[in-house]
Protein backbone atom coordinates (compact mmCIF):
# COMPACT_ATOMS: atom_id res chain seq x y z
CA UNK A 1 0.00 0.00 0.00
CA UNK A 2 1.42 3.40 -1.08
CA UNK A 3 0.14 6.89 -1.30
CA UNK A 4 0.32 8.59 -5.02
CA UNK A 5 0.03 11.70 -4.25
CA UNK A 6 3.13 13.29 -3.70
CA UNK A 7 6.72 12.11 -5.49
CA UNK A 8 7.53 10.62 -1.82
CA UNK A 9 5.24 7.76 -2.60
CA UNK A 10 5.08 6.28 1.31
CA UNK A 11 4.23 2.74 2.02
CA UNK A 12 2.33 1.95 4.93
CA UNK A 13 3.40 -0.25 7.68
CA UNK A 14 2.26 -1.38 11.03
CA UNK A 15 5.00 0.07 12.63
CA UNK A 16 4.47 3.42 10.84
CA UNK A 17 1.28 3.57 9.05
CA UNK A 18 1.28 7.32 8.40
CA UNK A 19 2.72 8.77 5.77
CA UNK A 20 5.16 11.44 6.01
CA UNK A 21 3.16 14.09 5.87
CA UNK A 22 1.40 12.99 8.92
CA UNK A 23 -1.75 13.81 7.41
CA UNK A 24 -2.70 10.34 5.54
CA UNK A 25 -2.91 7.03 7.11
CA UNK A 26 -1.92 4.07 4.80
CA UNK A 27 -3.14 0.80 5.84
CA UNK A 28 -4.02 -2.33 3.54
CA UNK A 29 -7.58 -3.16 4.24
CA UNK A 30 -8.75 0.37 4.31
CA UNK A 31 -6.54 2.21 1.82
CA UNK A 32 -5.82 5.76 2.39
CA UNK A 33 -7.57 7.85 5.51
CA UNK A 34 -7.25 11.32 5.41
CA UNK A 35 -7.30 12.36 9.01
CA UNK A 36 -7.59 16.10 9.22
CA UNK A 37 -10.96 17.20 9.31
CA UNK A 38 -10.19 19.07 12.18
CA UNK A 39 -8.62 22.71 11.25
CA UNK A 40 -6.07 23.96 13.25
CA UNK A 41 -6.49 27.81 12.01
CA UNK A 42 -9.07 29.21 10.26
CA UNK A 43 -10.59 33.38 9.98
CA UNK A 44 -11.19 36.73 8.09
CA UNK A 45 -8.52 37.99 6.07
CA UNK A 46 -8.10 39.32 2.53
CA UNK A 47 -6.03 37.97 -0.64
CA UNK A 48 -3.78 40.62 -0.53
CA UNK A 49 -2.52 39.74 3.37
CA UNK A 50 -2.29 36.19 2.16
CA UNK A 51 -0.28 36.90 -1.04
CA UNK A 52 -2.60 36.35 -3.84
CA UNK A 53 -2.70 40.16 -5.67
CA UNK A 54 -5.18 39.08 -8.32
CA UNK A 55 -7.63 37.39 -6.93
CA UNK A 56 -11.03 39.06 -5.35
CA UNK A 57 -8.69 42.33 -4.52
CA UNK A 58 -10.35 44.13 -1.86
CA UNK A 59 -12.70 41.24 -0.86
CA UNK A 60 -13.28 39.06 2.24
CA UNK A 61 -11.11 36.29 2.81
CA UNK A 62 -12.43 33.17 4.81
CA UNK A 63 -8.76 31.64 5.26
CA UNK A 64 -7.86 27.94 6.15
CA UNK A 65 -4.89 26.60 7.56
CA UNK A 66 -4.62 23.03 7.83
CA UNK A 67 -1.74 21.48 9.94
CA UNK A 68 0.54 18.52 8.06
CA UNK A 69 3.19 19.23 5.00
CA UNK A 70 5.42 16.80 2.77
CA UNK A 71 8.07 19.59 2.18
CA UNK A 72 8.90 20.50 6.06
CA UNK A 73 10.46 23.66 4.65
CA UNK A 74 13.23 25.18 7.08
CA UNK A 75 11.84 28.76 7.13
CA UNK A 76 8.37 27.47 7.72
CA UNK A 77 6.13 30.77 9.38
CA UNK A 78 3.48 28.27 10.33
CA UNK A 79 5.94 25.27 11.98
CA UNK A 80 4.29 25.69 15.22
CA UNK A 81 0.92 24.90 13.88
CA UNK A 82 1.80 23.08 10.47
CA UNK A 83 4.26 20.22 11.99
CA UNK A 84 2.63 20.17 15.08
CA UNK A 85 1.78 16.45 16.85
CA UNK A 86 -1.54 15.60 14.85
CA UNK A 87 -3.21 13.44 16.72
CA UNK A 88 -2.90 16.13 19.85
CA UNK A 89 -4.25 19.35 17.73
CA UNK A 90 -7.03 16.92 16.14
CA UNK A 91 -8.27 15.96 19.91
CA UNK A 92 -8.56 19.62 20.75
CA UNK A 93 -9.67 21.17 17.36
CA UNK A 94 -13.23 21.79 16.32
CA UNK A 95 -14.27 19.15 13.62
CA UNK A 96 -15.37 21.05 10.39
CA UNK A 97 -17.42 19.44 7.65
CA UNK A 98 -17.08 20.94 4.07
CA UNK A 99 -20.44 21.96 4.72
CA UNK A 100 -19.49 23.82 8.09
CA UNK A 101 -16.72 25.84 5.53
CA UNK A 102 -19.35 26.80 3.26
CA UNK A 103 -21.42 28.60 6.22
CA UNK A 104 -19.08 29.96 8.17
CA UNK A 105 -18.15 32.21 4.49
CA UNK A 106 -21.83 32.74 3.96
CA UNK A 107 -21.64 34.41 8.08
CA UNK A 108 -19.07 35.98 7.36
CA UNK A 109 -19.67 37.50 3.88
CA UNK A 110 -16.60 36.03 2.42
CA UNK A 111 -16.74 36.00 -1.60
CA UNK A 112 -13.64 33.53 -1.60
CA UNK A 113 -11.91 30.67 0.39
CA UNK A 114 -8.13 30.61 0.01
CA UNK A 115 -6.77 27.63 1.42
CA UNK A 116 -2.96 27.30 3.44
CA UNK A 117 -0.04 26.52 1.41
CA UNK A 118 -0.45 22.63 2.52
CA UNK A 119 -4.06 21.74 2.13
CA UNK A 120 -3.69 19.60 -1.01
CA UNK A 121 -2.39 16.68 1.00
CA UNK A 122 -6.12 17.35 2.62
CA UNK A 123 -7.19 16.06 -1.00
CA UNK A 124 -10.61 14.25 -0.27
CA UNK A 125 -11.92 17.12 2.41
CA UNK A 126 -10.48 20.05 -0.01
CA UNK A 127 -12.41 18.60 -3.55
CA UNK A 128 -15.53 18.47 -1.40
CA UNK A 129 -15.25 21.78 -0.24
CA UNK A 130 -14.86 23.21 -3.53
CA UNK A 131 -17.88 21.49 -5.33
CA UNK A 132 -20.47 23.06 -2.54
CA UNK A 133 -18.30 26.56 -2.70
CA UNK A 134 -18.87 26.02 -6.98
CA UNK A 135 -22.39 24.99 -6.17
CA UNK A 136 -22.78 28.33 -3.87
CA UNK A 137 -20.89 30.82 -6.02
CA UNK A 138 -17.94 31.29 -3.86
CA UNK A 139 -15.00 31.68 -5.15
CA UNK A 140 -11.74 29.05 -4.40
CA UNK A 141 -7.93 30.06 -4.06
CA UNK A 142 -5.02 27.40 -2.94
CA UNK A 143 -1.61 28.57 -2.09
CA UNK A 144 0.66 25.49 -2.48
CA UNK A 145 4.27 24.69 -3.03
CA UNK A 146 3.21 22.39 -5.66
CA UNK A 147 5.18 19.39 -4.54
CA UNK A 148 2.65 17.01 -5.78
CA UNK A 149 1.93 14.24 -8.50
CA UNK A 150 -0.20 16.56 -10.96
CA UNK A 151 -2.10 13.48 -12.50
CA UNK A 152 -3.17 12.69 -8.82
CA UNK A 153 -4.58 16.31 -7.95
CA UNK A 154 -5.60 16.94 -11.66
CA UNK A 155 -9.45 17.61 -10.47
CA UNK A 156 -8.64 20.20 -7.55
CA UNK A 157 -6.42 22.20 -10.72
CA UNK A 158 -9.52 21.38 -12.91
CA UNK A 159 -12.33 22.85 -10.42
CA UNK A 160 -10.06 25.46 -8.04
CA UNK A 161 -10.13 29.30 -9.75
CA UNK A 162 -6.80 30.36 -8.67
CA UNK A 163 -3.32 29.31 -7.33
CA UNK A 164 -0.80 31.09 -5.88
CA UNK A 165 2.34 28.81 -6.70
CA UNK A 166 5.37 29.66 -3.85
CA UNK A 167 9.05 29.01 -4.83
CA UNK A 168 12.01 29.09 -2.43
CA UNK A 169 14.72 29.25 -5.02
CA UNK A 170 15.31 27.75 -8.74
CA UNK A 171 18.06 24.77 -8.20
CA UNK A 172 18.90 22.16 -6.12
CA UNK A 173 20.95 23.63 -4.29
CA UNK A 174 18.84 26.36 -3.10
CA UNK A 175 16.02 23.65 -2.22
CA UNK A 176 18.62 21.08 -0.35
CA UNK A 177 19.19 24.11 1.67
CA UNK A 178 15.47 25.33 2.47
CA UNK A 179 13.40 22.07 2.33
CA UNK A 180 13.90 17.94 2.20
CA UNK A 181 13.39 17.60 -1.15
CA UNK A 182 16.23 19.21 -3.75
CA UNK A 183 14.11 18.69 -6.81
CA UNK A 184 11.04 20.41 -5.48
CA UNK A 185 10.96 22.90 -7.65
CA UNK A 186 10.76 21.25 -10.55
CA UNK A 187 7.77 19.58 -9.15
CA UNK A 188 6.32 23.80 -8.49
CA UNK A 189 6.75 24.10 -12.41
CA UNK A 190 4.80 21.25 -13.47
CA UNK A 191 2.88 22.36 -11.03
CA UNK A 192 2.36 26.24 -12.50
CA UNK A 193 2.19 24.90 -16.11
CA UNK A 194 -0.90 22.46 -15.36
CA UNK A 195 -2.34 25.09 -13.70
CA UNK A 196 -2.04 27.24 -16.44
CA UNK A 197 -2.30 25.12 -19.14
CA UNK A 198 -6.37 25.06 -17.59
CA UNK A 199 -6.68 28.68 -17.81
CA UNK A 200 -6.70 28.98 -13.92
CA UNK A 201 -5.70 32.49 -12.54
CA UNK A 202 -1.58 31.71 -11.63
CA UNK A 203 -0.08 33.55 -9.50
CA UNK A 204 3.72 32.79 -8.90
CA UNK A 205 6.08 34.48 -5.30
CA UNK A 206 9.66 33.88 -4.87
CA UNK A 207 11.21 34.30 -1.69
CA UNK A 208 14.28 35.68 -1.52
CA UNK A 209 16.42 34.44 1.42
CA UNK A 210 19.91 35.66 1.67
CA UNK A 211 23.21 34.03 0.70
CA UNK A 212 21.00 31.18 -0.47
CA UNK A 213 18.83 31.52 -3.34
CA UNK A 214 19.50 35.06 -3.89
CA UNK A 215 21.95 34.76 -6.44
CA UNK A 216 21.18 36.82 -9.89
CA UNK A 217 21.77 34.15 -12.13
CA UNK A 218 19.03 31.75 -10.42
CA UNK A 219 16.86 34.60 -10.26
CA UNK A 220 17.26 35.25 -14.16
CA UNK A 221 16.75 31.25 -14.86
CA UNK A 222 13.74 31.81 -12.77
CA UNK A 223 12.10 34.60 -14.60
CA UNK A 224 13.63 33.13 -17.63
CA UNK A 225 11.15 30.03 -17.41
CA UNK A 226 8.06 32.25 -16.61
CA UNK A 227 8.24 33.91 -19.61
CA UNK A 228 9.09 31.13 -21.91
CA UNK A 229 6.46 29.27 -20.41
CA UNK A 230 3.21 31.89 -19.72
CA UNK A 231 4.37 34.99 -21.04
CA UNK A 232 4.43 38.38 -18.86
CA UNK A 233 1.30 38.84 -17.90
CA UNK A 234 1.60 36.10 -15.07
CA UNK A 235 1.89 38.13 -11.36
CA UNK A 236 5.03 37.28 -10.03
CA UNK A 237 5.70 38.39 -6.09
CA UNK A 238 9.38 38.74 -4.33
CA UNK A 239 8.90 37.87 -0.75
CA UNK A 240 10.79 38.51 2.16
CA UNK A 241 12.45 35.79 4.10
CA UNK A 242 11.75 36.38 8.08
CA UNK A 243 13.71 34.41 10.35
CA UNK A 244 12.07 31.25 11.80
CA UNK A 245 12.04 27.57 12.64
CA UNK A 246 15.64 26.38 11.36
CA UNK A 247 16.35 29.28 9.83
CA UNK A 248 16.17 31.63 13.28
CA UNK A 249 19.66 32.64 13.24
CA UNK A 250 19.78 33.55 9.87
CA UNK A 251 19.04 37.75 9.27
CA UNK A 252 15.75 38.94 7.00
CA UNK A 253 15.74 39.93 3.37
CA UNK A 254 17.08 43.28 3.07
CA UNK A 255 14.63 46.08 1.12
CA UNK A 256 17.24 46.80 -1.52
CA UNK A 257 17.33 43.00 -2.82
CA UNK A 258 13.85 43.13 -3.15
CA UNK A 259 14.00 45.84 -5.11
CA UNK A 260 16.52 44.72 -7.09
CA UNK A 261 14.81 41.30 -8.29
CA UNK A 262 11.57 43.39 -8.67
CA UNK A 263 13.09 45.57 -11.03
CA UNK A 264 14.99 42.80 -13.10
CA UNK A 265 11.54 41.50 -13.76
CA UNK A 266 10.60 44.89 -15.10
CA UNK A 267 13.38 45.30 -17.17
CA UNK A 268 12.57 41.91 -18.93
CA UNK A 269 8.77 43.37 -19.67
CA UNK A 270 7.25 41.59 -17.07
CA UNK A 271 3.40 43.62 -16.32
CA UNK A 272 3.02 42.76 -12.97
CA UNK A 273 5.63 42.37 -10.43
CA UNK A 274 5.24 43.17 -6.89
CA UNK A 275 7.26 42.81 -3.64
CA UNK A 276 4.70 41.80 -1.06
CA UNK A 277 6.45 42.96 2.15
CA UNK A 278 6.71 46.38 1.50
CA UNK A 279 3.50 49.32 3.05
CA UNK A 280 3.40 51.02 -0.49
CA UNK A 281 4.97 52.35 -3.41
CA UNK A 282 4.45 51.10 -7.36
CA UNK A 283 6.03 48.15 -6.01
CA UNK A 284 2.69 47.38 -4.55
CA UNK A 285 0.18 48.52 -6.75
CA UNK A 286 -1.00 47.29 -9.97
CA UNK A 287 -1.16 49.41 -13.16
CA UNK A 288 -2.56 48.97 -16.60
CA UNK A 289 0.31 47.64 -18.89
CA UNK A 290 -1.35 49.72 -21.49
CA UNK A 291 -1.49 52.94 -20.04
CA UNK A 292 -0.05 52.79 -16.70
CA UNK A 293 -3.26 53.98 -15.15
CA UNK A 294 -3.39 52.92 -11.06
CA UNK A 295 -5.59 50.23 -11.32
CA UNK A 296 -5.49 48.82 -7.75
CA UNK A 297 -3.33 51.01 -5.17
CA UNK A 298 -2.49 49.24 -1.77
CA UNK A 299 -0.99 51.31 1.24
CA UNK A 300 -0.64 48.45 4.12
CA UNK A 301 -3.99 46.76 4.70
CA UNK A 302 -6.02 49.16 3.04
CA UNK A 303 -6.97 48.09 -0.92
CA UNK A 304 -8.64 50.30 -3.03
CA UNK A 305 -10.16 49.23 -6.86
CA UNK A 306 -9.75 52.20 -9.21
CA UNK A 307 -10.66 52.07 -12.91
CA UNK A 308 -11.66 49.21 -13.55
CA UNK A 309 -14.66 47.97 -15.42
CA UNK A 310 -14.91 44.28 -14.99
CA UNK A 311 -11.41 43.23 -15.78
CA UNK A 312 -10.56 45.55 -18.17
CA UNK A 313 -8.68 49.72 -17.81
CA UNK A 314 -11.51 52.10 -18.08
CA UNK A 315 -9.44 54.48 -19.79
CA UNK A 316 -7.63 52.30 -22.67
CA UNK A 317 -9.93 48.89 -22.15
CA UNK A 318 -7.41 46.80 -21.86
CA UNK A 319 -7.78 44.11 -20.33
CA UNK A 320 -5.85 42.26 -16.93
CA UNK A 321 -5.30 38.78 -15.54
CA UNK A 322 -8.21 39.04 -12.69
CA UNK A 323 -10.72 37.39 -10.45
CA UNK A 324 -13.12 39.91 -9.09
CA UNK A 325 -16.89 40.74 -8.28
CA UNK A 326 -17.98 44.11 -8.87
CA UNK A 327 -19.63 43.63 -4.81
CA UNK A 328 -16.84 45.98 -3.56
CA UNK A 329 -14.05 48.38 -4.11
CA UNK A 330 -11.91 48.94 -0.97
CA UNK A 331 -11.05 46.82 1.87
CA UNK A 332 -11.64 47.49 5.88
CA UNK A 333 -8.50 47.57 7.76
CA UNK A 334 -10.15 45.95 10.24
CA UNK A 335 -9.32 42.29 9.89
CA UNK A 336 -11.16 39.65 12.42
CA UNK A 337 -9.75 36.14 13.34
CA UNK A 338 -10.35 33.34 15.14
CA UNK A 339 -8.29 30.79 16.27
CA UNK A 340 -8.62 27.14 16.76
CA UNK A 341 -5.42 25.53 18.62
CA UNK A 342 -5.13 23.29 21.15
CA UNK A 343 -8.54 23.63 22.34
CA UNK A 344 -8.53 26.97 22.81
CA UNK A 345 -11.15 29.72 21.28
CA UNK A 346 -9.49 33.16 21.26
CA UNK A 347 -10.65 36.79 18.89
CA UNK A 348 -8.60 38.94 17.75
CA UNK A 349 -8.92 42.21 16.04
CA UNK A 350 -6.43 44.50 14.46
Amino acid sequence: MSCDICPFNCKGAKETPYGLCNVIKLEEKTGLTFLNYGLVEYGLSCPEKLGFFHFYPGHETLYIVTSGCNLKCFLCREYSLVFGNLKRTLKYAKKLLPQDIINLAHKVNATNIIFSCNSILNYEFLMQVIRLAIKENIGVGIITHGVFNTRKIRSIIELADAFLVRFFGFSERSYSKLTILPTGYRYAKIFSEEAYRHHKLLEISYTLVPSINDDPNEISSFLEWISCHFGYNIPIHFRRFYPKYFLSHRTPTRTRELKRAWKEAKERGFRYVYIDDVFEGVERNTYCSEDGELLIMRIGEFIKVMNLEGKKCVRCGKEIPLVRKAKSNYHDTTLRYKFIVDGNTTSNST
